[in-house]
């Protein structure tokens, strides 16, 4: 039967490993949380994305309208030349901002997704951790509970012999 401090020290050890058990899991599920917003903001920043499309749009028409107004009142065709040639470029730069707007969307977007994969693996490797820790600290623990066994009956039996040679 073992001594009360060896049971004490497997009772510790028992302890420790049930904290890092539960330390692992709360990391795990932290990062998972974390990996939840940033998909959260990519989502975020599709919606954004969107509204500015259709705003850059609706702007765009509002300048190609007013070109061709302002050539209208002044009497200048704008089905050749210059002036079709500035309208050309004012849809081509409406175009290019459209595009450019959705290439920083996407930037985000990938960023977001990114972090969001991380996170995960972060809470996987939290939960290994923990597993980890925890085998560390039932091995530790079994390991000095069974030295401070080995310690005591070694002592008790040096006692014996003792009390054989002086009794």
């Amino acid at each position: 039967m073992a001594d009360p401090i060896s049971w004490v020290m497997i009772a510790g050890a028992g302890v420790a490993a049930a904290g890092a058990i539960s330390q692992g899991e709360a990391q795990a599920s932290a990062a998972r949380y974390n990996a939840q917003l940033s998909e959260r903001n990519a989502m975020t920043i599709r919606g954004q994305v969107a509204n500015q499309v259709a705003r850059q749009q609706q702007e765009a028409q509002m300048v190609h309208g007013t070109l061709l107004a302002g050539y209208a009142s002044s009497g200048v065709a704008t089905d050749e030349g210059s002036p079709m040639d500035v309208l050309r470029m004012s849809i081509a730069n409406a175009k290019l901002d459209e595009h450019n707007l959705n290439y920083a969307a996407d930037l985000k977007i990938m960023g977001y997704a990114e972090s969001a994969n991380l996170d995960r693996m972060q809470a996987q490797n939290a939960e290994s951790q923990g597993g980890f820790n925890a085998a560390s600290s039932l091995l530790t623990g079994a390991g000095n509970a069974y030295y401070a066994g080995t310690v005591a009956s070694k002592g008790n039996a040096r006692s014996a012999m003792r009390q054989e040679l002086n009794g």
